[in-house]
């Protein structure tokens, strides 16, 4: 069974929040009992020593005698406090006896302590204990009071009254602990999957092809914010490449029925008699097939480089030799074109297959060489940093409109200013040299501005992983 998110973080939530509230209930219970049992005991010490101090004063106030009423009104009143006094001399004869006095009633309170305690704290060992306290009188001991109790301690009913008081508070702080735990986690859970339920739903538009469903997240959330970014850059380029894989259909079309045409209508004329078979007839028709060969080659290598089935042949190579090298096979064809070409760099290694590097610099160079006008200079750079090493290829050319800059390295993608039929090749070259440059785990980027030519950078690591 299937359990949404929304339902989990409630869960999760809720738990958490019950497992905390058990917990310092049970934290707070213990040390409020432990705290209240130490103030009992403390207060317990506190009243004798309470009445001792009084029953000395009294003495005094009595004529330092024993006085029967006076000590029948200190115990009687000790008794609502739950001790029960017994008066004697410094002789130890008994003056005064809370039991003998009334006995049912100290028994009745040692049976309600009892009751009290077992209640409260079941299997509590208690029972009557008792401490002789002594009296004196300006130094002199004048008796003894005795002091019986509920031992080792005992909750009267007051004590009992106000701890039930607390557990009562600590129960409804929990049950609205709870409630509050209930509807938080219900809003966290409603707030967290709403935009992960949107994105869901983006992601199956753009599956059954509606690719320009778009999610939006409301929330600050950082994961929610990249996980619906992510998704949008998704469907962005999903939908790039849907328009691609349309125009490049188009393309493909349009360059194939171009030489296909020409030839069917030259083989169609020679059949029929119209044209004789001659040398130069199908000489034109070689040349449409070599054409139409050139760009199914042309795919074929572009289709394995991106698939990686042709993977490059990596060796150490001198990249200024290599440049300089090809460089002095373009120079008559610059000069024809009384193009000014020249070159800054020194030695720098770089691990490269140096027939696919030549191939991307050969594209370069023949770009600048078609684009740039008579008179206009080609400037050709080696750099390098201990991790990379950067070549650049610079014409004053005609350059790239904005409109057309992010598509050069598209295939079969030129640009209508610059890139016609007769000049522009097969549109595939630059998608080619892009492809060989990924595979060597470089970059290829391009700066330009109509009128006023163009930058090709390429930049390789200096070692392939």
């Amino acid at each position: 069974m299937k359990i949404s998110l929304r339902v989990k973080l409630t869960a999760a939530f809720i738990s958490l929040a019950l497992l905390l509230i058990l917990l310092f209930s049970f934290v707070a219970n213990s040390l409020l009992e432990q705290q209240f049992t130490a103030y009992i005991v403390n207060r317990l010490a506190q009243k004798s020593q309470d009445l001792v101090t009084l029953v000395n004063a009294s003495y005094q106030d009595w004529g330092r005698v024993w006085y029967e009423e006076g000590m029948h009104s200190i115990g009687t009143n000790a008794m609502l406090d739950g001790l029960i006094l017994r008066f004697e001399d410094a002789d130890g004869k008994v003056l005064w006896d809370a039991r003998t006095h009334d006995d049912g009633m100290c028994s009745s309170i040692l049976e309600q302590m009892a009751v009290n305690m077992q209640e409260h704290r079941p299997g509590f060992e208690g029972g009557y204990q008792e401490t002789l306290k002594p009296l004196t009188d300006q130094g002199i001991t004048i008796g003894y009071l005795a002091i019986g109790y509920y031992g080792p301690y005992f909750f009267s009913s007051q004590d009992l009254a106000f701890l039930g008081t607390l557990n009562n508070y600590i129960v409804w702080m929990a049950l609205l602990s709870s409630l509050a735990s209930l509807f938080l986690g219900q809003w966290l859970g409603w707030r967290v999957s709403r935009p992960i339920t949107e994105v869901i739903g983006t992601t199956e538009k753009i599956a059954a092809g509606n690719f320009g469903s778009r999610a939006s997240c409301k929330v600050n959330t950082r994961e929610l914010v990249d996980l619906t970014d992510a998704v949008n850059r998704m469907g962005r380029s999903l939908e790039e490449q849907e328009r691609i894989r349309q125009r490049l259909t188009s393309d493909v079309a349009h360059e194939l029925r171009t030489p296909i045409a020409t030839l069917q209508s030259h083989l169609e004329a020679m059949i029929d008699g119209v044209w004789p078979a001659d040398t130069a007839r199908l000489t034109s028709c070689h040349e449409e097939t070599i054409r139409l060969a050139g760009l199914v080659g042309d795919l074929e290598q572009l289709m394995q480089f991106e698939n990686q089935i042709q993977k490059p042949h990596f060796k150490t190579v001198d990249l200024d030799d290599l440049i300089r090298n090809l460089l002095r096979n373009f120079e008559n064809d610059f000069r024809r074109k009384s193009i000014r070409l020249s070159y800054d760099g020194s030695m720098e290694t770089v691990e490269c297959d140096p027939d696919k590097i030549s191939q991307v610099l050969v594209n370069l160079l023949s770009n600048a060489l078609k684009y740039t006008n008579e008179g206009g200079q080609v400037k050709v750079r080696l750099s390098g940093s201990p991790e990379q090493v950067q070549v650049t290829v610079e014409d004053s050319g005609i350059g790239i409109s904005e409109a057309d800059l992010p598509h050069i390295f598209n295939r079969l993608y030129r640009a209508d200013q610059s890139r016609d039929r007769q000049t522009g090749g097969s549109g595939i070259g630059l998608t080619i040299a892009r492809a060989i440059v990924r595979a060597h785990q470089g970059v290829l980027a391009v700066k330009s501005r109509q009128g006023k030519g163009s930058v090709f950078t390429m930049t390789l690591p200096r070692k392939q992983a």
